[in-house]
């Protein structure tokens, strides 16, 4: 089944895009804290609650919201999930942006739930969306192929973005 995977160009667009997203993620799980730690001379526990909370409140918003309206668009366009996916990446990315270069803390947090809200538009969709362009029966392989580029270049992403924290800075690696 592997080998149908390959066959497929879009299902392979979509595995280039989900690592990026993955990483993007995990960047701000890894190192938000921190940022607003230090940036904004919160506590450790109030850093860590505003980067969790604000952005997982609004993950999940979108997530839900992002999932229902492709599932609605799809009956005008087996290209829903794509869109919607598409759609959301690039609304999140100046919310990223915005994230590490806002001068207070409040937009800091808008910026951290536009991300959120955003981001589940892609990552309810992403996913799903190989669903529309594979074989039914190549549909677990699919999930998992994705899933293993996912973790690891995550993994990776995580480590690349320890060392170079202090030579380029968390907001730099946000922009």
């Amino acid at each position: 089944s592997i080998i149908l995977l390959v066959r497929v160009r879009s299902y392979w667009a979509l595995c280039a895009a989900f690592p990026v997203c993955v990483s993007v993620v995990w960047l701000l799980y890894t190192w938000l804290p921190l940022f607003l730690y230090e940036k904004f001379s919160l506590g450790l526990a109030e850093a860590g609650f505003t980067a969790t909370a604000y952005y997982q409140s609004a993950n999940l918003v979108g997530s839900l919201g992002g999932a229902a309206l492709a599932d609605r668009l799809y009956a005008r366009t087996r290209a829903a999930r794509f869109w919607v996916s598409a759609a959301g990446f690039l609304l999140a990315a100046p919310c990223l942006f915005f994230i590490g270069n806002s001068k207070s803390l409040s937009m800091t947090k808008m910026a951290i739930v536009g991300f959120g809200l955003f981001g589940g538009l892609f990552l309810s969709n992403l996913m799903v969306a190989s669903f529309d362009v594979v074989r039914s029966h190549t549909r677990a392989s699919a999930c998992g192929c994705m899933n293993l580029l996912g973790s690891m270049t995550s993994g990776f992403a995580s480590l690349g973005e320890g060392k170079w924290k202090s030579s380029l800075g968390i907001p730099n690696m946000m922009t």
